[in-house]
């Protein structure tokens, strides 16, 4: 699990700093929500929101609000349980988002608050809850994990007032995260939807590329919208603009362009905070997101303070003719200190097309316990022994993919096996015993070398070629020629070559411990596939049982070589660990674009 980097202002808040005023949560919010509706012309409407937003906080809103936080939240960059934001344009939009908090609060509690909330809320606001009745169980389980479990937001216009809910795609773990957002997509009616979004906004993996949110609108109209969204580490502004580009709503060079306009001196990595993009489905509207938004941390180590944040945001929407009154007023709102004292009051400014405009939104932290803080999210660090290597991979297995859990689910599909296993044949088998013994030549400690040696000879049969496992394994790739198609477009064969040009990249390295890194893992991920796989097979009865020698052998084979992973990961010397984490690293990333590429072959 990341480390919660709000944890810092936890710890401050504790040590005896008080929050700005010991008034309860709801008057802190309501008075500057008066102060908002003022601002977005939306003055007679605000005995209704008002009333919503206390309605959201109940009964927990009328508390004070003391030094230490009552529940550390993720919706506030200082755990603040809510926040407000503005959409500017035409008609302006005000939002509230918050987390209920249950008594006491826990990912259960406020899971069954925010559901008395929307019950609540059901009675005068057109809900419609079917859609999240479909995924409830995968973002609700029995022991939730991550760092909350439901939010809502509520959206106010002159003419309307809609609910969305946010759901916690790590709620079963941070390594199941995509295959929830996965099986969540194709139970709404998304059925192609994750080859698209690991193509983008998942694109260079789940260490860089974190999916962090899943919100449904809960308007019951065709038009109600299925939201994901990733966060991005260690980002360029190429990365962020790739990753929007699949969007119908994108024109190229927007999030560019309003990236530079956020960030200062013309950098090119967010080196603070990481930007975040969320895609938006809408069914019926084709297999491509309706609509993307660039999420900018104006908080994040970008400006010195709230005043230079806004005198970029404000300079972005002269240029676009959008309205700048607007903004300084809805600032102005929610300001309780000057903008120069601090960085934190606005924690981020998203843009997002809409049709021929461009809209700009900012969100408002109300900075309840600590104002002007920055919150950080970094890379999660690498491990700090060779075991805790292994361990990783142990326990982030490869078979919960996406790809291999919707095979699981579904019925057995034979010309889906094959395909994985002719891009297997390419990517991995037929090149592994010449790549294995590339880092058995290079590596210098005899210990080592004897494993990886061991490893090679099985591998090559035992010195007997009709044994060899490139040979087992091409009888059974040949056993399932009955159900592979008469026509091969090269396309098919794409994950395979990629991950083969993966792997050459990796085991050509002169570093020999960084090919055993990448040794230890393959072993680990061999045997988590084969597990699986053989479970596949056993499910049908149509394939030879003599095709499956390959199969049968290697179940029993891969559990002593992952078992030899842990070994060599004692033997690594201590100097060696960057290099071991190295190619370990590379052959996870190469090993989840390789079941991306084959998830989009399988079922686009």
């Amino acid at each position: 699990m990341q480390s919660n980097p709000k944890r810092e202002i936890h710890r401050r808040t504790e040590s005896g700093e008080r929050p700005i005023e010991r008034e309860s949560f709801v008057n802190l919010g309501t008075r500057r929500l008066v102060r908002l509706c003022e601002a977005t012309g939306l003055e007679r409407h605000t005995d209704r929101i008002l009333a919503v937003f206390t309605r959201l906080l109940a009964p927990w809103g009328q508390r004070p609000v003391e030094g230490a936080a009552l529940w550390p939240s993720e919706v506030g960059d200082d755990y603040s349980p809510y926040e407000f934001s503005v959409a500017f344009g035409p008609r302006p939009e005000l939002r509230i988002l918050v987390e209920p908090l249950g008594s006491p609060p826990s990912l259960g509690a406020n899971a069954e608050q925010s559901l008395v909330v929307l019950r609540d809320l059901a009675s005068d606001h057109p809900i419609s809850m079917d859609r999240f009745e479909k995924i409830r169980d995968l973002f609700l389980p029995e022991q939730p994990q991550g760092l909350f479990s439901l939010w809502i937001a509520v959206s106010f216009t002159s003419e309307k007032s809609d609910v969305k809910l946010y759901l916690n795609p790590e709620a079963q773990g941070v390594a199941k995260a995509p295959a929830l957002v996965e099986e969540a997509m194709v139970r709404l009616g998304f059925p192609r939807a994750w080859g698209t979004i690991a193509d983008s906004i998942g694109r260079r993996g789940r260490e860089l590329d974190e999916i962090k949110y899943f919100s449904l609108d809960l308007k019951p109209t065709n038009s109600a919208r299925v939201k994901v969204y990733a966060r991005h580490l260690r980002a360029s502004v190429e990365d962020v603009e790739r990753a929007a580009q699949v969007a119908q709503s994108h024109r190229a060079g927007d999030v560019t362009e309003f990236v530079r306009a956020m960030m200062p001196d013309g950098r090119d990595v967010f080196d603070g905070r990481p930007p975040a993009t969320c895609l938006a489905f809408v069914e019926g509207q084709g297999e491509a997101p309706a609509a993307v938004t660039h999420y900018f941390p104006t908080n994040g180590g970008y400006s010195k303070n709230d005043g230079e944040a806004a005198r970029r945001i404000r300079a972005y929407m002269e240029s676009k003719g959008q309205p700048v009154a607007e903004y300084d007023r809805a600032l102005a709102a929610v300001a309780e200190r000057r903008l120069e004292d601090g960085i934190g009051l606005q924690s981020y400014a998203s843009l997002r097309r809409h049709g021929e405009q461009s809209r700009v939104t900012v969100y408002y932290a109300p900075e309840l316990y600590r104002p002007g803080m920055i919150a950080t999210a970094d890379v999660r660090p690498a491990p700090r022994t060779p075991e805790e290597v292994v361990k990783r991979f142990e326990e982030e297995s490869i078979a919960d993919h996406p790809f291999m859990r919707r095979l699981r689910r579904e019925p057995v599909d034979l010309y889906k096996l094959w395909k994985l296993m002719a891009n297997a044949q390419i990517g991995i088998v037929n090149a592994f015993a010449r790549r294995l013994s590339q880092v058995v030549a290079k590596v210098e400690d005899d210990r080592i070398r004897s494993i990886l040696a061991g490893q090679l000879n099985d591998e090559l049969g035992g010195g007997r070629y009709e044994r060899a496992h490139s040979q087992l394994f091409a009888k059974l790739v040949e056993g399932l020629s009955r159900w592979k198609p008469e026509r091969q477009d090269e396309s098919m064969f794409v994950p395979g070559r990629g991950l083969s040009d993966a792997l050459e990249s990796i085991y050509h390295t002169p570093d020999a411990m960084e090919g055993v890194g990448a040794t230890m893992v393959i072993e680990i991920f061999g045997r988590q596939v084969d597990l699986f796989l053989g479970d596949e097979f056993r499910r049908q009865k149509e394939v030879d049982p003599q095709s499956l020698e390959w199969l049968n052998m290697h179940e029993e084979l891969e559990v002593n070589h992952s078992a030899e992973s842990l070994e060599l990961a004692y033997m690594v010397p201590a100097d060696a660990l960057p290099s071991v984490w190295r190619g370990a690293a590379r052959v996870g990333r190469a090993g989840t674009a390789f079941f991306d590429a084959m998830y989009r072959v399988a079922f686009q």
